[in-house]
């Protein structure tokens, strides 16, 4: 998802790094979404940092976007993923495929806010909304979505709405 800022704006100098580590001595195939492949053969309890592209970035609000990363491993491997700029980072542990679930719950509210804003001596914060992203690891994968708010496009509170995503979307 999009790692933003207002105030990363001026400086936005996106760092997306995957950091991939092992008990095993395991040859691993990094996939990024335009079709380029890194093969790392991984020593045994080492870490190796993968540079992933800007592109990979999602920034657009409820549109299917084609810019997942696939990792395969010989062995078991632990993966963590991390997205940083200016004033603004998060990262989260990758979960392989066959361990993916089907039903999830998104428990999220606004944790922080943009600059306040002066009108007429009165201040007024405009809270940065929560957001969620939902992976494609099949072709036809069809999610259905329940929103309790509205949505930034516009997806009525309560109303169910289906996605169909294929395999890296």
């Amino acid at each position: 998802m999009e790692n933003e800022s207002t105030e990363a704006e001026p400086y936005k100098d996106l760092d997306l790094r995957i950091f991939i580590g092992s008990s095993y001595d395991t040859k691993v195939t990094v996939t990024f979404a335009l079709g380029d492949k890194k093969e790392i053969m991984l020593t045994k309890n080492s870490i190796h940092t993968v540079m992933v592209p800007s592109y990979h970035e999602s920034k657009k609000s409820e549109k299917i976007e084609r810019n997942l990363v696939e990792i395969v491993s010989e062995f078991p491997i632990t993966v963590y993923a991390y997205s940083t700029i200016f004033r603004s980072s998060d990262s989260y542990a990758c979960i392989p495929l066959e361990n993916w679930g089907t039903e999830y719950s998104v428990i999220s509210l606004p944790n922080d806010q943009y600059n306040p804003v002066k009108y007429d001596s009165v201040n007024r914060v405009i809270p940065r909304c929560s957001e969620f992203m939902v992976m494609g690891g099949y072709d036809s994968t069809v999610v259905t979505i329940t929103p309790r708010a509205f949505t930034k496009g516009l997806k009525q509170e309560g109303n169910t709405y289906a996605v169909t995503l294929n395999k890296g979307e």
